[in-house]
């Protein structure tokens, strides 16, 4: 790994929380889960503000940590549905191939003003 994504795990891991932050976290999770259910949205647009405004979370951190969460969870249904063929992997890479391409030019145009 490197020296960067160490440290962002360090600080993640390293954050002092309140003792009541646990519980809270179980409640959230409950909250973000049953809200899902009810409305089939996506989990992001629950789970961040819940774990910025209720339990505390840098935004940043949030954000990764509904990233993370997103691509496992996305994950897990693509290689289920992978073993049923219902996943057509072929498409699946044009589409991931032309977004990063847009990707990269943005980044290039925006970040680093090439």
């Amino acid at each position: 790994m490197n020296a960067p994504l160490l440290a962002a795990l360090d600080s993640v891991v390293s954050t002092t929380l309140p003792a009541w932050a646990g519980m809270a976290s179980l409640a959230a999770g409950g909250l973000v889960g049953l809200s899902l259910g009810l409305t089939g949205g996506g989990g992001a647009i629950f789970a961040v503000p819940l774990l910025v405004y209720w339990i505390g979370v840098e935004p940043r951190t949030a954000v990764s940590i509904s990233l993370v969460t997103v691509a496992a969870t996305a994950l897990v249904g693509a290689i289920d549905r992978w073993r049923y063929g219902l996943v057509e992997l072929r498409t699946g890479l044009l589409f991931a191939g032309a977004i990063a391409l847009v990707a990269a030019f943005i980044i290039s145009k925006t970040l680093l003003g090439f």
